[in-house]
């Protein structure tokens, strides 16, 4: 199954949940990365720019940082995320990630298991 395939399978079966996308990208004139949120259900459009230490996997994980505290500052109980950072992902699940290697990578972890 290709991957569009499997994103339209996946916002099938989770139709009743609101539904977050994110991304990050580096401009082309060589600044800062960047990431941005959207979520079409609550009209939430977020982005901004990042640290200059921040490599985009480092902003992908930011970006699922900002959306787990959005979900539960608005105390949304049916979520799902939707990311293309595969890196961002396997980084969030390795345990062993410490706060001293990379602070936001155990936010986002932290934030995962509340």
């Amino acid at each position: 199954m290709d991957n569009s395939a499997e994103f339209f399978k996946m916002k099938s079966k989770y139709h009743e949940y609101q539904t977050l996308y994110m991304d990050a990208s580096e401009p082309q004139n060589g600044g800062n990365v960047g990431s941005w949120i959207y979520c079409s259900d609550r009209n939430i459009k977020l982005s901004g720019n990042l640290p200059g230490n921040f490599s985009i996997c480092k902003s992908e994980v930011a970006a699922i940082t900002k959306a787990l505290n959005d979900i539960k500052e608005e105390n949304i109980k049916k979520s799902i995320i939707f990311t293309n950072s595969l890196s961002a992902l396997e980084r969030i699940s390795n345990s062993k990630f410490s706060v001293k290697n990379d602070e936001i990578t155990m936010l986002t972890m932290d934030r995962i298991k509340k």
